[in-house]
């Protein structure tokens, strides 16, 4: 929020009386209308995931959206909506940025003949030999997967993941996009919850 607005309001004591009710009734009020709002902001999310380019591998991602619930304060009540919980791409995939070896000098992006028609990664290079391969070497920042021909003569070379030394993602937004798309439906549903508790208790 821009600010806070405080005000004194004085009145007979009926009035008064009616005023402070108004503060339990609201917060019944918000907790119901804020639930609803996180379960349709996580819909949202799914949503924009899909509007933001973003490839559905695993479907992890996308379908990690949640609602966290709310809570009340007493002071206020605030709603959470839970994105990318355990997955540690996530944060990267929302806001984009570059990735760098932690181990070694090198990523290993697989190539089609590691991945699924999906485009998820099948095994990784240390397994080739576990995956059909008899074994794997590198030639011009490639690792090869090598079959043998069984004596025939020839041998299938396969490549299976390039060497790189980072890689840059793009940002996505698909999580801000979805805040932003519901900022006015958030605003208004809550203000209408305001009123009808307001309604009830004047």
């Amino acid at each position: 929020m821009a600010g806070m607005v405080s005000c004194t309001v004085t009145g007979d004591r009926q009035f008064i009386g009616k005023l402070r009710a108004l503060t339990p009734a609201v917060r019944a009020e918000g907790r119901k209308t804020v639930l609803k709002l996180t379960y349709d902001v996580a819909r949202e999310v799914k949503h924009q995931y899909g509007e933001s380019g973003l490839a559905v591998r695993t479907g992890a991602l996308k379908g990690s959206a949640q609602s966290g619930g709310v809570t009340d304060s007493g002071a206020k009540v605030s709603g959470k909506v839970l994105v990318g919980q355990g997955l540690p791409y996530a944060r990267i995939q929302e806001e984009g940025g570059t990735v760098v070896p932690t181990h070694g000098q090198f990523l290993a992006i697989p190539l089609d003949a590691a991945k699924t028609a999906a485009g998820v990664v099948r095994f990784a290079p240390r397994d080739a030999t576990a995956n059909g391969y008899d074994r794997t070497f590198i030639e011009n920042g490639i690792i090869f997967g090598a079959k043998w021909s069984g004596g025939k003569g020839k041998n299938d070379f396969v490549p299976l993941f390039k060497l790189v030394r980072q890689v840059t993602i793009p940002a996505h937004h698909f999580v801000r996009d979805a805040f932003k798309t519901m900022q006015p439906k958030i605003e208004a549903e809550i203000g209408a919850a305001v009123k009808r508790a307001m309604a009830g208790v004047m």
